[in-house]
């Protein structure tokens, strides 16, 4: 059996899969309403602050391959400046600055991201193919 076109997907990196994936998990993890005031939320909830959209983006600057170290050091360098920009423009909004909008905004922009990163490497890679040809 052969795969759809649109499903095949060349050189996507492993960690930008990943971070969609936990993105997705985490976020119902932490706005569940019986883990308030538990260990396990706060440390869930960093993740997805501190470290996931900066980790994200990472790969839209720097398509190289760099190291996981260097690529975590930017991620988290980025996450920082995303979460802040976030916070300024949620707290304009009727929304304002909650643990749900905080949390689902900056999940949209990752898994956002990530899909347009993945969609822009596989336009990439069809374009060299055709050249090849």
């Amino acid at each position: 059996m052969k795969w759809p076109s649109f499903l095949k997907f060349r050189n996507v990196p492993k960690g930008l899969v990943t971070i969609v994936i936990l993105t997705v998990i985490l976020t119902f993890i932490v706005i569940i309403p019986q883990l308030h005031e538990t260990l396990i939320r706060k440390i869930l909830g960093l993740l997805i602050v501190v470290f996931f959209p900066g980790y994200a983006i990472s790969y839209f600057v720097f398509p190289i391959n760099i190291s996981v170290i260097e690529r975590s050091i930017v991620g988290f360098g980025l996450s920082m400046v995303i979460t802040f920009i976030t916070a300024i423009a949620l707290n304009f909004t009727p929304l304002g600055i909650s643990l749900y909008s905080l949390t689902t905004v900056l999940a949209t922009f990752t898994i956002v991201l990530s899909l347009f990163f993945i969609w822009k490497d596989k336009l990439y890679f069809r374009s060299r193919a055709k050249k090849r040809n």
